[in-house]
């Protein structure tokens, strides 16, 4: 992994168990598809049933597909995601970012990869489903749900949804093309959300990835977590310019949290590679 020392941003935190700061250097930084973990678990807070079809708010037009809510919220909808797509990039490279319609076309209204709930395959216009389900129950943005639901409640006080450019080194890249919606935040406000949730309940409809990683041997996906069962949860998030990781490990009831900036946009998961060798070397 190539970096620039001179020019690296990062933010972390360890987090005791009784929620003690054991060690912290915070900057306010971009945490990509961490986010996710707040969709779902204000989906959680909002008491909507996870086994309810999404067609009792998403149109037909908007996603013709017969999923349900714990389907988005574990990725086996069967949805297609982005980030491959050539048409993506080749926007991204245009400087012309999608409307709702058009990251709908290239997604929702694709025909779905397998029947809903049979396997796993990540998807990010499912998590904006899931958005977009939170905006209909609560008739407010999402930013004003998760701002009243969790970052007041928790007192993370460098939350918030970003809109527009959100990083000075990513002027072609705006908040809009993260379709689900991007978080900014410290790696302290971060733990402390992550060490809010219910650790009994971790594995709640988490279902197999099926796919191996040097940290992982048994990965699974649930509720908006990444979850090595009996050992940790939490997730990554990655995209241009910067990395986020956050997990809470069990056995330790340590909660950490990295995110940084990155020079080299090829490398799997820089900032997970960081957390876990912190909390290794810290002994934890």
């Amino acid at each position: 992994m190539s970096r620039d020392p001179s020019n690296r941003r990062i933010s972390f935190c360890v987090l005791h168990r009784d929620g003690r700061v054991l060690h912290q250097a915070l900057d306010v930084l971009p945490i990509y598809s961490t986010t996710k973990t707040i969709i779902a678990r204000t989906i959680h807070l909002l008491g909507i049933d996870p086994n309810a079809r999404i067609s009792e708010w998403i149109e037909k037009d908007v996603c013709p597909h017969p999923i349900r809510v714990k389907q988005l919220l574990n990725h086996t909808s069967g949805l297609i995601d982005y980030g491959a797509l050539p048409a993506y990039n080749q926007a991204i490279a245009a400087g012309v970012v999608w409307d709702d319609q058009t990251f709908g076309q290239h997604t929702l209204q694709r025909p779905l990869l397998t029947t809903p709930g049979l396997a796993f395959a990540y998807s990010n216009p499912g998590y904006w489903l899931l958005k977009k389900i939170i905006e209909q129950v609560t008739n407010q943005t999402f930013a004003e749900t998760i701002s009243r639901l969790i970052f007041e409640p928790l007192e993370m006080n460098s939350a918030y949804v970003a809109e527009d450019q959100f990083a000075p080194n990513l002027p072609r890249y705006p908040a809009g093309w993260v379709w689900h919606g991007l978080v900014m935040s410290n790696a302290l406000d971060v733990a402390k959300f992550l060490c809010s949730l219910d650790a009994e309940r971790y594995m709640d409809n988490a279902f197999p990835v099926g796919e191996m990683h040097p940290t992982w041997h048994d990965p699974h996906y649930g509720n908006g977590l990444m979850i090595e069962p009996g050992e940790h949860f939490g997730h990554y998030g990655g995209g241009p310019g910067y990395s986020a990781a956050a997990m809470h490990f069990l056995k330790t009831g340590v909660t950490a949290c990295v995110l940084e900036s990155v020079s080299d946009p090829a490398a799997p998961d820089p900032a997970a590679t960081t957390l876990f060798k912190l909390v290794e070397d810290l002994g934890y």
